[in-house]
């Protein structure tokens, strides 16, 4: 059996480069021995809506298609090409923005068909089985805290939003703030996705952000809240709970809430709000 040698690289949706999530939604091959280019990707958009729900599927579609038929029209020509980072970048159209390609990757094969038959199911089987779902993301959490304190006119206002946190070298805009003694500061943090790399990569973001701001910034006064929706999907549980454990890790007081348990946390803090102190400036 002659075991031949292919690159491919994956292209990926990200929608914010600031939150760093992001989706595969696309391969692009070359089989050296064989002069054979081909890019494939998922039938089937409906999971990158269940992640971004303002996703233009449409749009997404048209560049996918479009990056299909470069692929075919270098297939058909049977050119020889260099398959680096200089051939993906003029690959990608001018205004593809939201997508990249990820660092090219080396296999062996024997069978064209069978290798790309292979790397469909392991990348795309999801986007088959997925069915369109609401996603608890940030928005979600932050309609739940408004909404329950619409409820408490009074203590309504004891809560400030958009509490900026400056340091020397970074600042923090919290989604909610409110004293009861301390500064109890509220970062809202969904892991609701699909896949453990994203869970993974946004719980480093804010374990980093959140230690440097507390070094620089924090005094025995602050305290985080941070208010967490884990993921939907129970495989995904396992990298959940060690994207918890990265953030008990963070160097400041803090609790951690999970949603189920956010009724409970925002009783007590409507119950125990006091007014901020006149030093305390928002920002």
């Amino acid at each position: 059996m002659i075991l031949k040698n292919f690159r491919y690289s994956v292209l990926k949706y990200r929608p914010s480069l600031f939150l760093q999530e992001e989706l595969n939604v696309g391969l692009l091959f070359h089989f050296i021995e064989d002069e054979k280019t081909t890019f494939i990707f998922p039938n089937k958009l409906q999971r990158v809506k269940s992640f971004y729900p303002k996703a233009d599927l449409h749009l997404i579609k048209a560049y996918l298609k479009s990056f299909e038929k470069q692929a075919n029209k270098i297939d058909k020509a049977s050119i020889a090409i260099e398959f680096d980072k200089s051939f993906l970048s003029n690959f990608l159209l001018e205004d593809s923005g939201n997508l990249y390609f990820s660092d090219i990757q080396e296999g062996r094969y024997t069978s064209v068909k069978q290798t790309i038959d292979y790397y469909q199911e392991a990348y795309f089987h999801v986007y088959e089985s997925v069915k369109l779902r609401t996603r608890k993301d940030e928005a979600y959490l932050k309609s739940r805290f408004s909404n329950f304190l619409n409820e408490f006119e009074a203590s309504k206002q004891l809560f400030r939003k958009d509490f900026e946190v400056k340091g020397k070298t970074v600042s923090t805009k919290f989604d909610f703030a409110w004293q009861n003694g301390s500064t109890n500061l509220v970062k809202l943090i969904s892991f609701d996705f699909l896949d453990s790399e994203s869970i993974k990569a946004k719980s480093f973001r804010w374990q980093g952000e959140l230690n440097e701001i507390a070094k620089e910034a924090f005094t025995k006064d602050n305290r985080l809240d941070l208010l967490l929706v884990k993921p939907q999907t129970p495989n995904l549980f396992k990298q959940y709970d060690k994207a918890v454990k990265r953030l008990e890790g963070i160097d400041a007081q803090k609790e951690i809430i999970e949603d189920e348990n956010l009724s409970n946390y925002l009783t007590n803090a409507v119950q125990n709000a006091k007014a901020f102190p006149n030093h305390l400036q928002n920002g």
